[in-house]
């Protein structure tokens, strides 16, 4: 990593959580780590700060530590090269790949699959980049050259991707209401969604906010984050919020809430 930027800090993990800069992570600490990673990354995020994760990886879905609304699983697949957007090809390798139904953020793609997946939970929120190809490896055969083209590729991707920050309310100093619950799903996300998912939940008498929270999408959000989230969501009834949520591709978290409230097993 070195050959690539000029400086490089070593940082502890409280560092970590406030540093500006694009941080570097392996994806074994994410295996070794779950809880731990996952929380790192989702109030890197929730500053508006982007990470990169890079090999090696276990096997396994890095969904819930990435928090994405949908499974992200780390496949073995060996290639040789990345095919950046259907643009170039760089002569990096990759001895595993990215499978997930999640469309937006795919970047690099390997004859085996995704390779580079630029992941942001909302778009008030920095990016999380998986990256299975071989970026900082020493391995034999593995240009140098073409590994810091295609950092330089990710850097300028992240570069391009605006975070777009809530305003702060005039009058009380606070985050906003988002404008509708259609801008707050823009703007929050899977977390927006949880919170939304949860409030049906809590009106039907499942469980209360922080717990259906986790129950429903397997999100614990820190006690801040879901008080951000409750200062931007916009007055809503609940037949308006499931209403949307159903729209918005929730669907069948919405009927597992009536089946939870009606006593029905799944």
């Amino acid at each position: 990593m070195p050959n690539f930027v000029d400086t490089v800090d070593w940082l502890d993990d409280e560092a970590l959580l406030s540093y500006e800069s694009l941080v570097v992570i392996c994806g074994l600490w994410l295996a070794e780590e779950p809880e731990k990673t996952g929380m790192l990354l989702q109030e890197r995020s929730n500053s508006g700060r982007s990470t990169l994760i890079v090999p090696r990886y276990r096997g396994g879905d890095l969904a819930s530590i990435i928090g994405a609304p949908t499974a992200v699983e780390i496949k073995p697949g060996d290639a040789d090269e990345v095919e950046w957007e259907e643009d170039r090809g760089y002569a990096v390798s990759s001895v595993s790949y990215l499978q997930t139904s999640l469309h937006t953020g795919r970047c690099g793609k390997s004859k085996q699959g995704l390779v580079i997946l630029c992941f942001r939970p909302s778009t008030a929120g920095g990016i999380v980049v998986v990256c299975t190809a071989a970026l900082f490896s020493r391995s034999i055969g593995v240009s140098k050259a073409e590994q810091a083209a295609l950092f330089g590729r990710i850097r300028a991707k992240l570069d391009s991707l605006e975070v777009v920050r809530p305003k702060a309310s005039q009058e009380t100093g606070y985050e906003a209401k988002a404008e509708n619950l259609d801008a707050f799903l823009d703007e929050e996300g899977a977390e927006g969604a949880a919170l939304l998912l949860a409030m049906v939940a809590d009106e039907q008498g499942t469980g209360s906010l922080g717990v259906n929270v986790q129950n429903l999408l397997g999100l614990e959000l820190p006690a801040r984050r879901l008080d951000h989230l409750q200062n931007r969501m916009p007055q809503a009834a609940p037949e308006e919020i499931s209403a949307v949520l159903r729209r918005r591709g929730w669907a069948a978290y919405v009927r597992r809430i009536s089946q939870l409230a009606s006593g029905a097993q799944l």
